[in-house]
């Protein structure tokens, strides 16, 4: 367990932070996908949860599918790879508490620090990039009608228009202004006091 351990190397004593770990520790941890699914996860729970949940739902995560639709391989791959790395990783940084006997995670004392630089976990915010792609083909494919029948100042104008739109409404949802947008822009670091 990471409870009375010292702090890890790059530590910082700083309580604004929070977390007792470095910007440097913190995105180490957060590299990785299956660190930030299974941290996400726990702070939906917000206490603990049984090890082969937490690997269904980041094996659900990985690969796109719902829970119940998993092959027990892609449950165990996720298990193995939690199990056997990157929980003892967090639980060493104070990140989770592991608990193997008893096959239990829960959120660590520097869980919270960590929280702000996750996504809220909604697909459709996360996915952002689909809506420019498709703006961009149907563009394209206006264009070229556009040109081909003569018309191509307009249609290039109402491509740009339209993905212009589509930007600050980006914007707008993701800085927290629409009041359906549950997603805020993350705050930037605080640098540690020297």
């Amino acid at each position: 367990m990471a409870s009375g351990r010292e702090a890890s190397e790059g530590a910082v004593a700083s309580p604004e932070e929070g977390t007792g770990l470095s910007l440097e520790h913190r995105f180490e941890i957060l590299r990785n996908a299956r660190r930030r699914y299974a941290l996400e996860y726990l702070r939906e729970r917000g206490g603990p949860v049984v090890i082969g949940d937490l690997a269904e739902h980041v094996a659900a995560r990985e690969t796109g599918t719902a829970r119940d639709q998993l092959t027990r391989q892609e449950r165990k791959r996720a298990y193995v790879g939690l199990y056997q790395c990157h929980l003892p990783t967090m639980d060493e940084a104070s990140v989770v508490e592991l608990d193997t006997t008893r096959g239990i995670v829960s959120p660590g004392p520097a869980a919270p620090g960590l929280y702000p630089y996750l996504s809220a976990g909604d697909p459709q915010l996360d996915e952002w990039y689909r809506y420019y792609l498709a703006i961009v083909a149907l563009g394209t494919v206006v264009t070229a009608v556009g040109l081909v029948v003569g018309v191509a100042g307009p249609a290039v104008l109402a491509t740009v228009a339209t993905l212009v739109a589509c930007a600050l409404a980006h914007v707008v949802v993701e800085a927290g202004v629409a009041p359906s947008a549950e997603r805020r822009l993350l705050p930037l670091p605080r640098w540690p006091d020297v």
